[in-house]
């Protein structure tokens, strides 16, 4: 329903060579995904990030370090359309399905549907950083 907030159900984190999902239901993995948004060495990298480390603070404390919105560096590349989706298919030459978007993220168990699509949302975003850093220091 439109209007309605959730609390934040699963964190994402890509790498050059897995992608980590972590369900926030579990509390044990707070203090993980904490150090990892703290961590000034690691980039994290999203569209709209703002809204959603604020609900993340909600669940636990953390100080935010070295985060990216995508939708920004669009913005300032003169792009319009600043999703992840739009954004992959302009820069990365794919689109991404967004059938599982809206789901039930609390579920005790996600579908292989779920977590495909979580997974690739963190890693294209992973890979949209990439390419921004590309064209900002390619040179003209």
């Amino acid at each position: 329903m439109s209007g309605q907030s959730y609390s934040p159900a699963l964190a994402q984190i890509a790498t050059a060579r897995a992608v980590y999902l972590f369900p926030l239901r579990h509390r044990e993995v707070h203090a993980a995904v904490a150090a990892l948004l703290e961590a000034p060495g690691v980039i994290k990298a999203g569209i709209e990030l703002a809204g959603d480390l604020d609900k993340l603070r909600k669940l636990f404390d953390f100080e935010k370090q070295n985060v990216v919105d995508l939708g920004v560096l669009a913005r300032r590349c003169g792009l319009k359309q600043t999703g992840v989706r739009n954004l992959a298919a302009l820069l990365l030459g794919f689109r991404i399905s967004k059938d599982a978007q809206i789901t039930n993220w609390a579920a005790p168990k996600l579908t292989s549907q779920q977590i495909a699509y979580a997974a690739t949302d963190a890693w294209v975003c992973r890979e949209l950083h990439l390419r921004f850093e590309s064209l900002v220091t390619s040179p003209a």
